[in-house]
């Protein structure tokens, strides 16, 4: 039977049983917080904080929650286990309650938030019945502490009511584990050793860019029971690289990238590693070009060197403070399609002791000389004198193609054929003699793949990513 706990251990005791300490009043309470040992004692703290406060103000409680949100966050994230308890939260606040998924429905509105708040999932066989219902303290902020034992499983989500008392289901949207199953985001308290699960790094300033994001960063199996370190494949366009229900996912379909990569690991052709998804902004034709260009009778692009800056300076170093990471060279790599292929060659050029690993599917090489006469980023390889010592591994792949000869520039195969004669002509010419190889040779540094004919879409990227990861993912690396 599922138990609510009425009295927890110290230093939630005082708190939640009436101990013989009197609650920190609201200077030796919310100013201390962020240094409380813990995250179990910063809750504490916050709760403890809230309730000297009676009804704080807005900006009262959002103090409170952002010292104790930071403090979970630099740590294994919400909700907070401790011991062999668990804490989940939730604050009725559009500030912490941020669109999580494109289902319909799941959007914040004060009045589809009202208490009682409860959870329910796996572990009471998603039976909204027994849900379990969440204290209240001051402020709308929601708060249950349960063993972890009575909560164990693969998922959960909250209940709430709105104005007319029906259930309304969401997502914990503070809650770093998630997945999607049909009826969009599922929470986790943490991930199992059948599955890997995505976990949620919020969002990020992306100084020197016109937009923050957040992160989609997807963990092996048995990432929560180990120990071990793992490399990063970041790629671009990270809305589109997991799931149909992420936020501002692409109509077509996605990468799927997440049981992609679970199959490959099930095949024994890949070794266990993060792949971690950067969405694009509306800015995407900017921060994705390493120079401007005219596209479509307009003038776009150039800040490719800014969005670089921001994804080893503040998403890397991110993905390195939170989780459990190889952060050199060789087990770093980057990737994208299209203009998220271009994107990721330039940072690769840039940054060669960053990153040792560079993918492009379908890549926009030809931008610089669509309307301009700029330089494209293959005349910058080009004028490189030390690329193969570098010591850096490059993957590409198109679909369209005229046969047998360019020109021609369906799903920019011409180009792609261009930049691979390069990286060959200045040494970088390992190629696998079977694309299809598992596992590829050690000293590959340059795979090429043509699907002929192949659009130029998600799907169509699925299907090859397999080869991209067995390259980067190694199992003899």
């Amino acid at each position: 039977m599922l138990r609510k706990l009425t009295c927890i251990a110290l230093p939630l005791a005082l708190l939640a049983c009436g101990g013989e300490d009197t609650p920190p009043t609201p200077s030796d309470g919310c100013d201390t917080i962020a240094t409380a040992a813990d995250e179990a004692e910063a809750f504490a703290r916050t709760v403890a904080c809230l309730t000297a406060l009676g009804d704080p103000s807005e900006e009262a409680r959002d103090a409170a929650v952002d010292a104790l949100v930071a403090k979970v966050d630099a740590g294994e994230g919400f909700p907070i286990v401790h011991g062999n308890e668990v804490t989940f939260v939730y604050v009725a606040a559009l500030r912490y309650d941020p669109l999580d998924d494109n289902k319909g429905g799941e959007a914040f509105e004060a009045n589809r938030r009202l208490a009682p708040v409860r959870v329910y999932g796996a572990f009471n066989a998603w039976d909204r019945d027994t849900a379990l219902e969440l204290s209240e303290a001051p402020g709308h902020f929601f708060h249950l502490t349960v063993p972890l034992a009575d909560v164990a499983g693969r998922g959960y989500r909250f209940l709430a009511k709105d104005l007319g008392d029906y259930d309304i289901v969401f997502s914990d949207p503070l809650s770093r584990r998630f997945d999607y199953d049909r009826d969009g985001r599922r929470s986790l308290v943490r991930g199992d050793t059948e599955h890997g699960h995505l976990a949620w790094v919020p969002e990020l300033p992306a100084a020197g860019l016109n937009h923050p994001r957040p992160l989609y960063v997807w963990v092996p199996p048995g990432y929560d029971q180990s120990e071990d370190r793992y490399p990063v494949l970041y790629m671009h366009d990270g809305n589109n690289v997991f799931d149909r229900f992420q936020v501002r996912s692409s109509p077509g379909g996605t990468w799927d990238a997440d049981q992609v990569m679970e199959d490959q690991l099930a095949g024994g052709h890949v070794r266990p590693g993060i792949i971690v998804g950067v969405p694009n902004s509306v800015d995407r034709f900017e921060e994705y070009t390493h120079v401007p260009d005219r596209y479509s009778g307009t003038l776009r692009g150039g800040d490719g060197d800014d969005y670089v800056a921001f994804l080893v300076d503040e998403a890397k170093a991110a993905v390195d403070a939170r989780f459990r990471t190889l952060p050199d060279k060789a087990n770093t790599g980057v990737m994208g399609s299209s203009l998220g292929g271009l994107i990721s060659f330039h940072a690769g050029y840039l940054r060669p002791d960053v990153f040792g690993f560079v993918g492009g599917m379908s890549s926009t090489f030809g931008w610089g000389r669509f309307g301009l006469d700029g330089p494209t980023i293959i005349e910058r390889y080009a004028a490189l004198t030390d690329l193969p010592e570098r010591g850096q591994i490059f993957y590409l792949d198109s679909g369209g193609g005229p046969a047998p000869v360019c020109p021609g520039q369906e799903d920019n195969y011409c180009v792609t054929l261009e930049m691979r004669d390069l990286l060959a002509a200045k040494g970088v010419d390992r190629t696998p003699p079977d694309p299809d190889a598992s596992p590829l040779p050690a000293d590959v540094n340059l795979f090429w793949y043509w699907s002929e004919g192949a659009a130029h879409n998600e799907p169509n990227w699925r299907v090859r990513l397999h080869r991209a990861l067995r390259l980067f993912f190694s199992p003899a690396s």
